[in-house]
């Protein structure tokens, strides 16, 4: 739940951020309804009997969703296969954390739990989005950054940051890479006059 209502903040967000009056009209009319099945504040989940968001509210949320990726688009994601070769490597960084001995007990803890949080992104990068994934990256080295002398000692830390790097960068400049190649295309168009 805590996700879905984190979603609705980015969708408010991206709404204010576009400043087009009839998607704000838009999300103004529903946004309602739609926290108001997030968040239940007279009841639970279990009893909710029936729909909780009418068709034409989840239709305009829907249509809203695939305007904003288009307007407020945080960029591209990586190819299928580079997806799964950065997933083998936070599987095999998971694989490095867990069969470290000499790591503290605390530190292996948070480490396994940021970098599923990574995989979660990944998995789920229908939902989270480019930057959903790149905030992984970036708690997980913001929890190592509480005691940097960890990668100094502890191989696999390394490993787990190398790692977390790699996808940053592959969602950070996938994104940059495309606008390079379409701006190009629009130049090099202009320059041959087609």
């Amino acid at each position: 739940m805590v996700r879905v209502a984190g979603l609705l903040a980015d969708i408010e967000r991206l709404v204010d951020r576009i400043e087009d009056e009839r998607i704000t009209t838009l999300y103004e009319h529903y946004s309602p309804e739609w926290r108001r099945s997030v968040l239940m504040p007279n009841g639970n989940w279990s009893a909710a009997k029936g729909e909780l968001v009418d068709a034409g509210a989840l239709a305009s949320l829907g249509a809203l969703s695939s305007l904003l990726s288009v307007l407020g688009s945080e960029g591209s994601a990586p190819d299928g296969e580079t997806l799964g070769a950065l997933r083998e490597s936070l599987d095999e960084a998971l694989g490095a954390v867990r069969g470290d001995q000499t790591l503290p007990p605390e530190i292996k803890r948070l480490l396994v739990a940021r970098l599923h949080d990574m995989l979660w992104a990944i998995d789920h990068l229908n939902v989270m989005g480019p930057e959903g994934v790149k905030a992984a990256a970036e708690r997980l080295a913001g929890a190592v950054a509480v005691d940097p002398a960890l990668r100094d000692h502890h191989p696999a830390v390394a490993k787990v940051l190398t790692v977390a790097g790699r996808i940053w960068s592959a969602f950070t400049f996938a994104g940059q890479v495309t606008e390079a190649i379409e701006g190009w295309e629009t130049v090099a168009t202009r320059l041959i006059g087609n």
